[in-house]
């Protein structure tokens, strides 16, 4: 979001002096320190970063989490971090894959996060890659799964 679109959004959201809490993934993230602070550079004094993230959140306040659309949050269909780390590919690996037939490599970055200068924002990718943002990764992946 773009910096005015966002203290403007942050102005609708809170008209009157109110505190104003970022989140993001946590130690590993900094969105919700940054937030912070353009929020704070923006006029806003009561500004806070809650720093251990949602992954901290949904494992101590499952009853005030919504994951996947169910609230409370069933722990048991969280990514464990263990789990999560047997599927990450170093690049030997992911090229092995990215060859094999039976892959489909899907770029899921936004329009923004490539690091093209010209006016194509895809033109900094991998051949044969599907470009699917991940805002819209879900509702295409079903669409593929439902319509072929």
């Amino acid at each position: 979001m773009s910096t005015r679109a966002f203290e403007f959004r942050a102005h609708e959201l809170c008209r009157q002096q109110c505190k104003i809490v970022t989140y993001c993934n946590g130690q590993s993230c900094d969105k919700s320190k940054t937030a912070a602070k353009r929020l704070y550079n923006a006029g806003f004094t009561n500004v806070y970063a809650y720093v251990d993230g949602i992954k901290s959140w949904v494992n101590q306040f499952p009853e005030k989490t919504v994951l996947l659309n169910r609230q409370p949050a069933d722990l048991a269909k969280l990514i464990t971090d263990e789990k999560l780390s047997a599927h990450l590919l170093p690049h030997e690996q992911f090229f092995a894959l990215e060859e094999d037939d039976k892959s489909v490599l899907v770029d899921v970055r936004d329009n923004f996060q490539h690091e093209s200068k010209s006016s194509n924002p895809y033109e900094i990718t991998i051949q044969g890659a599907r470009k699917i943002p991940l805002g819209r990764f879900k509702q295409t992946i079903t669409c593929i799964r439902c319509c072929g």
